[in-house]
């Protein structure tokens, strides 16, 4: 539970109930300056300099003035790998204590987290799994208790990734249309009205929606038939990112594949067949992070079909209805917000 505010007398035993009991026992002790850092690639990922709580002087003069309206802050370990899936922050910090960090190092974290500041601290990637759902999350806040003061912090190596949308695949004739791309799906779905920070370099982006595979078409001259089939959709951006469409198969010009997308970008839709007056339509490309899939082309030809439609994309936020404050510390989201409640 956070301390009284001013001017209620504050006594040194509220403080070691709040923030645990220091070696010495004294007021000087709980200025801290604390670094959690982990090796990675042999590199430290850290995050640092952090007071026991905002406002708390860390070094020179400490009252106990400088307590009033104080709580006790907690980092939750998401920046010592270098890759993680789908993953919960309340789950986490009800199941993994040893991955929350009491700043100062005093105590161990309570149970219950009301009247406390958690920090969900993220300098790893975390990615989401493949689903047309646009609404499922790579990172789920989870339910806090009332009083939670709850923030997300994106580093500067942090990526939160919604996967991107597989293309749709090229029409195999003139009879059918292109298959449509799927959706991307989204990056941080919040379940607790949050603070969110992100720092240069720090990503939260929803998933690009997979390309449209290409028409077919038909033509025929004095001497043949001439049958071409659509090219693939190109994959959408994310993590995991889309796979390129197939192409179609026809029986004399096929089409491409469409190109597989990337973290960030979209990959590119497959060429149609060419056989000569009849040609197959290419595949829409991938969404870039947070952009819809294009359609894929038309077959040309005596008889041809339409492409199919570009997938949607995913959202760098899915609210659940809860309100946030965004500090973006010249980091990037990319694919809007949604309302509803994620998956």
């Amino acid at each position: 539970m956070a301390l009284p505010n001013s001017p209620s007398e504050l006594r040194f035993s509220q403080l070691e109930s709040e923030f645990g009991r220091n070696g010495k026992r004294s007021l000087g002790d709980y200025r801290v300056s604390d670094d959690y850092a982990n090796q990675r690639g042999g590199a430290a990922v850290a995050v640092g300099n952090l007071p026991l709580d905002d406002g708390i002087p860390q070094s020179g003069q400490i009252a106990f003035s400088d307590f009033h309206g104080k709580r006790l802050n907690m980092v939750v370990d998401y920046y010592s790998r270098s890759e993680r899936t789908r993953v919960d922050g309340r789950r986490k910090y009800n199941n993994r204590p040893g991955d929350v960090r009491c700043v100062g190092g005093f105590r161990t974290r309570p149970a219950n987290s009301s009247g406390t500041k958690v920090i969900l601290h993220v300098n790893d990637v975390i990615k989401s799994e493949k689903d047309d759902n646009r609404r499922k999350v790579a990172f789920r806040t989870g339910s806090w208790n009332g009083g939670t003061d709850l923030r997300i912090d994106v580093g500067d190596a942090g990526k939160i990734l919604g996967a991107g949308g597989d293309g749709g695949k090229g029409a195999d004739n003139q009879n059918e249309r292109g298959g449509n791309g799927k959706n991307g799906n989204s990056g941080l779905g919040l379940a607790y009205p949050a603070t969110i920070r992100i720092f240069s370099g720090g990503v939260i982006a929803g998933g690009g929606g997979g390309g449209g595979g290409g028409g077919g078409a038909y033509d025929t001259d004095k001497w043949d038939d001439e049958l071409a089939s659509g090219g693939g959709g190109g994959g959408g951006a994310g993590r995991p990112p889309g796979e390129g469409g197939r192409k179609g198969d026809g029986w004399e010009a096929d089409g491409e594949k469409g190109s597989n997308g990337s973290d960030y970008g979209g990959g590119s839709g497959g060429d149609g067949g060419d056989e000569e007056e009849a040609i197959g339509g290419r595949g829409g490309r991938g969404g870039n992070s947070g952009e819809n899939g294009e359609s894929g082309e038309s077959g040309s030809g005596e008889k041809r079909s339409g492409g199919g439609s570009g997938g949607k994309h995913g959202y760098w936020l899915v609210t659940g209805g809860n309100s946030y404050n965004l500090a973006l510390n010249q980091g990037t989201t990319a694919g809007g917000t949604n309302g509803g409640g994620y998956s």
